[in-house]
């Protein structure tokens, strides 16, 4: 039997939805002054619960859980995560993490007529000689932390309601340097992954633009 097929036995109580899962990758590759292109088709599974809102992802070398809305709150989510790659160790018995990371992407809704730039303290900034009411943006920042990275994105988005605006909100807190964090330290380190994505979202967003979020 598959490592899927292995962890699908462990984990069908609370994920008895199967649903295979393909993945598509191109890239390029530097081989003596000579750059090859390389194709990749990746075959996995992923296992949702009944109501499709949690699931969980395996494939070649890779774990993710992930959660739609309604989102879960911080205690319910790691529990989660640690207990799926409990089960993972148990049936791929893997080596060592060659990339970990955490990603949290906020669809932001307001009302249209909201200025962003009262709303989003992240946000991109033009020079005075140039219009600024533009509506299609994408700001993208790096931020590194000792070893670990924060990739911070803020995006429109064609919003699905009319007399709205649509904004995403991508924090992903990653590490991507091999065998850097070690598989028993991994519950370490997504709680401080937690907490740095926490203070940036803080950092980003305004008091009186968090006060118009629902609990969703």
């Amino acid at each position: 039997m598959t490592i899927p097929g292995l962890f699908f036995d462990k984990v069908k109580d609370d994920y008895p939805v199967k649903r295979s899962n393909v993945g598509v990758g191109f890239g390029f590759q530097a081989i003596e002054d000579q750059v090859e292109g390389k194709f990749e088709l990746g075959q996995g599974m992923k296992f949702l619960n009944t109501e499709e809102t949690a699931l969980v992802q395996v494939g070649m070398d890779v774990l993710s859980t992930n959660y739609l809305k309604p989102y879960p709150h911080w205690e319910t989510f790691k529990p989660a995560i640690l207990n799926n790659l409990a089960k993972y160790r148990e049936v791929a018995n893997p080596s060592g993490v060659k990339r970990i990371g955490l990603r949290y992407m906020n669809n932001i809704q307001l009302e249209e007529g909201i200025d962003l730039r009262e709303c989003f303290k992240y946000f991109p900034g033009v020079p005075s000689d140039l219009p600024d009411n533009f509506k299609d943006f994408n700001l993208i920042t790096i931020f590194p932390f000792d070893d670990d990275k924060l990739r911070l994105s803020v995006a429109s988005v064609e919003p699905k309601e009319e007399e709205t605006s649509l904004t995403l909100l991508d924090l992903d807190y990653l590490v991507d340097i091999p065998e850097k964090v070690e598989l028993d330290g991994i519950a370490d380190w997504i709680e401080n992954a937690h907490n740095k994505i926490l203070e940036t979202f803080h950092s980003c967003v305004s008091e009186d633009c968090k006060a118009t979020f629902n609990e969703e």
